[in-house]
């Protein structure tokens, strides 16, 4: 009888491999190396960082973990976890854009000196579990905000200095965040997010929807963030995108309008900007401008910057770079150059122009 039990024991055990076969998710690791070295000028010399200054800086870089799990009928199961990584030892000073909505300030930095001990690993990214089918696609965890996504699809500069979050601010990654994505419509996609505040205390929440349409050359989406309660971030913003492409010219823009920023009345600020980009075999030719407008109750605290740059592809994952970008204060603006998700991010004092050269290397995998 035992005998018996044993061998009822193997048959069900083999018939059901195939099933845990099928459920098994595949897991695969993945990253970006992105470090630079940035001959920085702060324009000024009572700034934090004063003076000329030259950063090894880690721009953003990465490692992350991803797992899809095939459930039958269409339906796939997702996870992710994915963080920054310090490649020059400085913990985030990377400038990552991880916000909740009980603390949206970025993330700062001074670093660590030659020598002292350092973190590898920094704050999370994108990470979160989901379901994807026919549907769409449903995230819950820490995300990209919608309103983000679409001004990064028209970012010739991203993480480099120039980089168009310099002037446009609020490019948020929240946490406690629920996602949908759907498929494409005739190449028309929607996303949609619901940002949940956990704080009882101070109760508030977010929204955040785009829409983009893709079809040959061209490309429009547009996105709209409102915050029941900012503490940093503009109560409504809205942002406009367009873009063209055709052989080896891309030509792209942005625009944005902001109100209450900070829950204040009257802090409406409007930003605008546009790239153009040839590629020439391995080499990408770019450059970008844009310009924020004073706010509606601070006179003369705009500015504007642009970036000039060229990539050059040593493989598929492989490009080094140099880029140079300043930004023009006005006399009570403080916007910077390198921040973004650039590291060793410079703050200047009100009505200077930071301006910085860097050389770097961005290695996928």
């Amino acid at each position: 009888m035992r005998a018996k039990l044993l061998a009822l024991a193997a048959g069900i055990a083999v018939m059901a491999l195939p099933m845990a076969a099928h459920a098994q998710a595949k897991v695969s690791v993945y990253g970006l190396a992105h470090v630079s070295i940035d001959m920085m000028d702060a324009d000024s010399s009572t700034a934090a960082d004063n003076g000329d200054k030259i950063n090894v800086a880690s721009n953003s870089s990465r490692l992350g973990v991803k797992a899809v799990a095939d459930l039958g009928g269409g339906l796939k199961a997702l996870a992710q976890y994915e963080m920054n990584v310090a490649a020059d030892g400085e913990g985030d000073a990377e400038g990552s854009h991880t916000h909740s909505i009980t603390g949206v300030t970025g993330v700062t930095a001074t670093g660590s000196a030659s020598g002292s001990s350092s973190r590898l690993l920094g704050n999370a990214r994108n990470s979160f579990v989901g379901l994807q089918g026919g549907f769409g696609t449903v995230l819950a965890g820490i995300h990209d905000t919608p309103l983000k996504m679409v001004g990064r699809a028209v970012e010739f500069f991203p993480e480099y200095i120039g980089d168009a979050r310099n002037l446009t601010e609020q490019d948020l990654r929240t946490t406690n965040t629920v996602v949908y994505r759907s498929p494409s419509f005739s190449g028309v996609n929607l996303d949609l997010a619901y940002i949940v505040d956990e704080d009882a205390a101070n109760s508030r929440d977010a929204y955040s929807a785009s829409v983009k349409y893709s079809g040959g050359p061209i490309m429009v989406g547009g996105a709209y963030e409102s915050f029941s309660k900012p503490t940093a971030n503009y109560k409504t913003l809205y942002r406009l995108v367009a873009q063209y492409k055709a052989g080896p010219v891309r030509v792209a823009g942005q625009y944005q309008q902001g109100a209450d920023k900070a829950n204040v009345s009257g802090a409406d600020r409007m930003v605008y900007g546009l790239g153009a980009s040839y590629t020439a075999g391995a080499a990408v030719l770019k450059l970008q401008y844009y310009n924020a407008d004073s706010a509606d109750n601070k006179a003369a605290s705009g500015a504007t910057m642009y970036a000039l740059g060229a990539d050059y592809k040593l493989g598929k994952q492989t490009t080094v770079y140099a880029a140079y970008a300043s930004t023009d204060n006005d006399t009570a603006g403080t916007f910077k150059v390198n921040a973004g998700g650039h590291g060793d991010t410079i703050t200047p004092k009100a009505g200077t122009g930071p301006s910085g050269f860097s050389i770097g290397m961005i290695q996928k995998f």
